[in-house]
């Protein structure tokens, strides 16, 4: 201080701050999904997506069948997680582009690390919105949603995969008709307990809880 010999009060200082309770915000539903798929994407990765396999070689075969005509197809994959089945229609379906998107950014990584060990050069990836998609009107052949609409608001992110798909391109939905009714899908649930400890006590928007639509044909209404 000066040779005044006054108190100096800090709240005096320029840089002086206080927080407030204002000043802090809650997470938002979608960063807190982002947040748990951040830090479950690498369990995911090694645990998980090896029980899909049979289901993405299924998705890949149904997507060279309706993409057989289109002449350098455009795919994008809406909530790849790790860059499935993004990575398998790339490698297996000819001439094709594929976007492999997904809302953690470390999942993203992910997904890119592993095309780019398959050698696979003919993707993209990208951190994305799957109701806020960043793709312009009519960019792709084919848009793939693999049980990423119990995790987002479907009545969003449909509309929005019907405005980035081409006339006359097609989409593909897989979604879990319910925990108990497919004995192939126990080990999934087993890897999704291990990756996720407490998934029945979180909100089904973050995609840990896949029997959120029992009836899929909620997904069309």
């Amino acid at each position: 201080s000066g040779g005044g010999g006054g108190s100096f009060d800090q709240k005096d200082h320029p840089m002086y701050y206080s927080p407030r309770a204002r000043d802090y915000t809650e997470l938002t539903q979608k960063q807190l999904t982002s947040a748990v798929w951040n830090r479950a994407g690498s369990g995911y990765a090694q645990v998980v997506l090896p029980a899909f396999a049979p289901l993405h070689r299924e998705i890949t075969r149904i997507a060279s069948e309706l993409l057989r005509d289109v002449d350098r197809p455009a795919v994008l994959d809406v909530g790849a997680s790790a860059g499935e089945p993004a990575l398998s229609i790339a490698r297996r379906v000819p001439f094709v582009h594929v976007v492999s998107t997904d809302i953690a950014a470390d999942c993203v990584y992910l997904s890119k690390a592993r095309a780019a060990q398959a050698g696979a050069d003919n993707m993209k990836h990208q951190v994305a919105d799957a109701e806020e998609l960043q793709f312009d009107n009519d960019a792709f052949d084919l848009v793939t949603f693999s049980l990423v609409l119990s995790a987002v608001d479907h009545r969003a992110a449909l509309p929005e995969s019907y405005r980035v798909l081409k006339p006359g391109g097609c989409l593909i939905i897989v979604e879990y008709a319910g925990e108990g009714r497919c004995a192939a899908l126990r080990p999934v649930f087993a890897a999704l307990d291990a990756c996720v400890p407490n998934r029945a006590t979180l909100d089904p928007a973050f995609g840990a809880l896949p029997a959120r639509f029992p009836d899929t044909a909620v997904l069309l209404s």
